[in-house]
């Protein structure tokens, strides 16, 4: 993605069995790579310099800027997608109230909603994925079939309470990291003030 760096696109496992593995993504072939340190905050690991530090050091390609191609490489070999030129990262990328992404949540999202609304079968592998954009009732419903029946155990997290440890761990299930923790916290507490008045 960087000006400069050239890497294989090809996925680094061909299959995948551990979660670092699956994990992964594209080879990380890249020559004299850019090396990132990594601190530690409140429990997680997080680049030491942030966005601002690098693109005074560093430029990102023109095909990644405004692109989905941004998003067929940074989602690319993992969570069920495949490499870049699969489309994959484009195609099964945060859309919806919980923000669905990866071809391994669209794939169970299809199979639960099969199961709950037998009577309503939607194809989320195809036709039907542009209603999680467009449709309020399927996109509340299919963030509610995620919540309580793909990702095990995140709602009884939920019921634990708003403080910083609840929230790590709903971030964890549904985000798969710590990204955006800290504003995921402000947030959070200010949706509950807004919805105890």
């Amino acid at each position: 993605m960087i000006e400069g760096y050239d890497v294989t696109l090809e996925c680094e496992y061909k299959k995948p069995k551990t979660n670092k593995q699956k994990a992964y993504g594209h080879k990380r072939d890249a020559k004299d790579p850019i090396e990132v340190t990594r601190k530690k905050v409140n429990g997680s690991y997080i680049a030491s310099w942030d966005y601002d530090n690098f693109k005074k050091l560093y430029s990102i390609k023109s095909e990644y800027t405004k692109s989905k191609s941004l998003f067929d490489y940074v989602y690319g070999c993992r969570m069920g997608n495949g490499k870049k030129s699969t489309n994959d990262g484009s195609n099964y990328f945060g859309v919806g109230f919980i923000h669905l992404t990866g071809k391994n949540k669209y794939k169970s999202l299809n199979t639960k909603w099969k199961e709950v609304f037998s009577n309503d079968i939607k194809d989320f592998m195809g036709d039907d994925i542009s209603l999680l954009k467009t449709d309020v009732d399927i996109a509340i419903k299919a963030s509610m079939i995620i919540w309580t029946r793909v990702q095990k155990g995140t709602n009884k997290k939920a019921d634990k309470g708003i403080n910083d440890s609840v929230i790590l761990n709903i971030t964890k299930d549904v985000n798969g990291g710590t990204n955006g923790l800290e504003m995921r916290n402000k947030l959070t507490k200010k949706a509950l003030e807004i919805l105890k008045k």
